[in-house]
């Protein structure tokens, strides 16, 4: 069976109810429930997902949701190895030269200048988000693939991870019904 790394914005789809997403994200899930794939998490997405817990307005009774749902998925979290953070240094690296005193669009990965339209000044990013590195770089090491809705800064910085929406597994683990 493929082991298949799960970023935390298709855990998202399904705790802020998110249309039209919702649904093929709850399906990935249901098919760990089910045994046709093995998930996994990194430290970094388990993190991010207690962040949500802790800004709830009810953390326990959102901890024990969030702890169920983990069970009930068989989702395995897999603590990063020096290999993932080696690889994450890499790639973040390589993002900090390219990008300079540029900001890079989390959608296409365009990069961008920002000036301020008060004063004019150029106004340089402090970084983008390490953790996406550490995801990447977690996902690479540790997985068939991953799933995720944010493609960009993994193709451009772990170019060999398959990246995999929730709709694109679902094709691999449930072939489309015949009628």
């Amino acid at each position: 069976m493929k082991r298949y790394a799960v970023d935390t914005n298709v855990f998202l789809n399904i705790f802020r109810r998110e249309d039209p997403f919702l649904k093929a994200s709850l399906r990935v899930f249901m098919a760990a429930n089910k045994k046709k794939i093995h998930l996994i998490v990194s430290e970094v997405v388990l993190t991010e997902l207690l962040v949500g817990v802790c800004l709830s307005p009810q953390p326990r009774i959102s901890r024990r949701k969030l702890d169920r749902f983990l069970t009930m998925t068989q989702i395995q979290m897999i603590p990063n190895t020096t290999q993932v953070l080696e690889e994450a240094a890499r790639g973040f690296s390589e993002y900090l030269s390219k990008r300079g005193a540029m900001f890079q669009c989390p959608k296409c990965g365009e990069f961008v200048k920002l000036t301020c339209p008060s004063c004019g000044v150029t106004i340089s990013p402090r970084e983008r988000v390490l953790p996406d590195f550490l995801v990447g770089a977690h996902a690479a090491i540790h997985a068939n693939g991953l799933v995720t809705r944010e493609r960009s800064i993994y193709e451009m910085y772990f170019p060999s991870l398959e990246l995999l929406t929730p709709e694109e597994i679902l094709s691999q683990v449930s072939p489309p019904r015949q009628m």
